[in-house]
Formats: C-alpha cells, structure tokens, sequence
C-alpha cells in the first residue's frame, strides 16, 4: 500500500522576525516494515543552509537555518511511503473502538483527555470532520481511508 503524504505550514508574523534555526520532524521512517520513496521540502523564505541529518533515534530530521528578518515563513512537505505489511496499522481494533466517536475505560479517558477534547475547531474544520466521518459510516477503520476521496482546498504558498 502506498501513503501520499502533504503537508503545508504558512506562518504570519504582524512584523518582520528573525527566525531562529529549525529542526524538523516529519520524515516518514525507512525500516524493514515501510520504505521511503520520495521526500521534498521546500521552504521560503529560502534557508541560508539546509541539511539532512539523524537524531538520536534514527530518524531523518531537516535543519534549517535562517538570515534576515521576514513577515511569513512558508514550508511544504511531501512524501511517498510504501507500506510492506498486509495490515499497515498494526492492531485489532477492541470492540468498543469499532464506532466513532469510541468510548474508553475512565482511567484511559483520564489520560486522553488532553486529547480527546478538540477546544472550538474552525468552521471548515468541523465540516470536514463530519462529512469524512458521515462517508466512513462512523467506523474507525474506514475513517482514515476517506480523506483521500475529499476534494480539500489547500493552502498554497
């Protein structure tokens, strides 16, 4: 199975800011259950050096250093990872996972509640949400295969 994977972050600053040296994580793995086919970055304002490198854990991190002040930072990711296992997730899904959104035992709900509480979303966001859980019938395992097929409009820099 493949993973196509984008991701763009915009930042806006009210004035121009110096910005400080960046390390970022989000390199997909290659190990002996997934392979990384393609990997891009591009970043603007463009970094005045720009390296690949290792952490401590084996993972690829992209660093990034910065000269002069600027009122925007713009990056845009994209990957290709293949998938070498039948069930990529790795997991039988509990019973009382199977239907979103999943109930859980108190002493699990006491250590996502961080996460599991979503604040106010923005508007778009809470639709997307919806229409992708409304195809996916509310079911977990479907869920993730969705947004795929949804016609998202994406911020381009």
């Amino acid at each position: 199975m493949l993973f196509d994977i984008r991701q763009v972050t915009t930042c806006r600053y009210d004035r121009p800011v110096q910005l400080a040296p960046h390390i970022l994580r989000l390199t997909p793995r290659s190990d002996g259950k997934q392979r990384l086919l393609d990997f891009g970055c591009t970043v603007s304002p463009q970094p005045v050096v720009q390296s690949n490198a290792l952490d401590a854990e084996g993972n690829l991190v992209v660093r990034l250093w910065f000269d002069g002040a600027t009122s925007t930072l713009n990056m845009a990711f994209s990957s290709r990872t293949e998938t070498l296992l039948e069930n990529p997730y790795g997991y039988l899904a509990d019973s009382a996972a199977i239907v979103l959104p999943m109930s859980c035992l108190p002493e699990v709900t006491l250590l996502l509640a961080a996460c599991r509480d979503p604040g106010r979303p923005a508007s778009i966001v809470a639709r997307l949400v919806t229409t992708l859980l409304g195809q996916a019938q509310y079911d977990t395992l479907v869920f993730p295969h969705h947004t795929e097929q949804l016609p998202v409009q994406r911020n381009r820099a």
